[in-house]
């Protein structure tokens, strides 16, 4: 360096940067290597961007959440994972991405034998998927509940109720012919077949009720634990801007951060003094996925907290592994209030015409709904945009806004 003009100073000062980077500095072949890995996601993310985030998506399950704000800025949707339109990994349609099978928590074993059974045509109804697919009770359960059969059905927990009947109704059959083929005289052979029928007749007249969808707030709360991702939109759509809250990306190390978000993947732990602390990522307006970090001291002035709540945390910037993360001092709740929508009806004939209107209007924003019937008042499971007042109107229904 001396040689070279620089000075003693600056030289220890250059050799003291080096000295750290030595640990985890590339030589030049695996430098280049990496360079050329990097130019080539960098290109296959600009011109062909769908099918780059369907791969990262797949290779990256527990951070989709992170990629959805990728998928907005390039004006591509995210299409729900379908029993009859996904393949087992991402694909991608029309320039957007379909959700794949194997993105289900618990069935990604599975997800190819529904892809093999659907070749013998698409699944009509709840019945027909359960009856040709050979899948275990909890797999069946991931794809209702994920959302994969939203198309064969409108209410998941129903479904849920009515595939654990069948496969109990279909159990009973095949015990049925197994005693049938074994039975030895007359007799038996005729119970066994009265048995069977009776099955048969049991299975024939086990309906499915869907007299209300599953509301927006459950499938948020089930695609988040099946999909690690909100497809139903966020609950934070309902909430209006606010100045005070900021982006974590907009701030530096040690900058006070005010901001609201819904808390996915909650841990408390004790730690090594026996204090209980605890981690959370926030799911911002953005999708973007931030890590918090709790305190024992803090953890202990706070109220109870748990997954899928919307919080407002006020902390400090810190980071960790060259990621941006949050030290919280409060936590608080954030409730979110809809006006409720109460409407009277005096007969059956008119709850159907009102049905019928208030499904042209279902929304994810807007009113909660209560119809009053003689007799009862029944809350729906579902909202509806505000557009439904002049539908009431023109029909003359008696209501009310609270």
């Amino acid at each position: 360096c001396a040689e070279h003009g620089i000075s003693e100073k600056d030289a220890n000062w250059l050799f003291d940067q080096m000295m750290p980077f030595a640990k985890y500095g590339f030589n030049k072949s695996h430098a280049a290597a990496y360079s050329l890995v990097s130019y080539a996601t960098a290109w296959f993310k600009c011109h062909f961007p769908a099918e780059y985030l369907a791969a990262v998506m797949l290779e990256q399950g527990d951070k989709t959440m992170q990629f959805l704000s990728d998928c907005k800025k390039y004006d591509i949707s995210v299409l729900p994972v379908d029993v009859n339109l996904s393949g087992e990994n991402y694909t991608v349609e029309n320039g957007n991405i379909r959700i794949g099978l194997s993105a289900i928590k618990g069935l990604s074993a599975s997800a190819e034998t529904i892809v093999k059974e659907r070749k013998n045509g698409a699944f009509p109804n709840i019945r027909d998927f359960i009856e040709r697919c050979d899948l275990k009770s909890n797999e069946f359960e991931a794809c209702i509940l994920s959302g994969a059969c939203d198309g064969l059905t409108r209410n998941r927990e129903n479904a849920v109720s009515f595939m654990k009947q069948y496969l109990e109704l279909l159990g009973d059959r095949d015990k049925a012919m197994m005693a049938l083929k074994e039975a030895g005289d007359a007799n038996r052979l005729k119970k066994w077949n009265e048995s069977l029928e009776k099955a048969e007749k049991s299975m024939k007249a086990l309906v499915l009720r869907e007299t209300f969808s599953t509301s927006d707030d459950t499938k948020r709360a089930l695609e988040m634990e099946y999909l690690n991702m909100f497809l139903s939109g966020s609950p934070l759509d309902d909430i209006e801007d606010d100045p005070r809250y900021k982006d974590i990306n907009d701030l530096d190390e040690n900058d006070s951060i005010v901001t609201l978000g819904i808390i996915s993947k909650y841990r408390a732990f004790k730690t090594k003094t026996g204090d209980t602390m605890a981690t959370f990522s926030l799911i911002t307006k953005k999708s973007d996925v931030v890590p918090v970090v709790v305190f024992p001291k803090t953890l202990e002035e706070l109220d109870e907290i748990s997954d899928n709540m919307i919080v407002e945390i006020s902390g400090k910037v810190s980071r960790r592994d060259e990621e941006l993360q949050i030290i919280a001092n409060s936590v608080k709740s954030v409730v979110v209030e809809k006006k409720n929508l109460f409407i009277h009806t005096n007969s059956f004939s008119e709850l159907v015409v009102l049905l019928d209107l208030l499904q042209e209007c279902e929304s994810r924003i807007g009113y909660s709904v209560s119809i009053k019937v003689p007799g009862s008042v029944r809350k729906l499971a579902y909202n509806v945009s505000t557009d439904v007042i002049d539908l009431l109107d023109s029909h003359q229904f008696e209501y009310k806004v609270m």
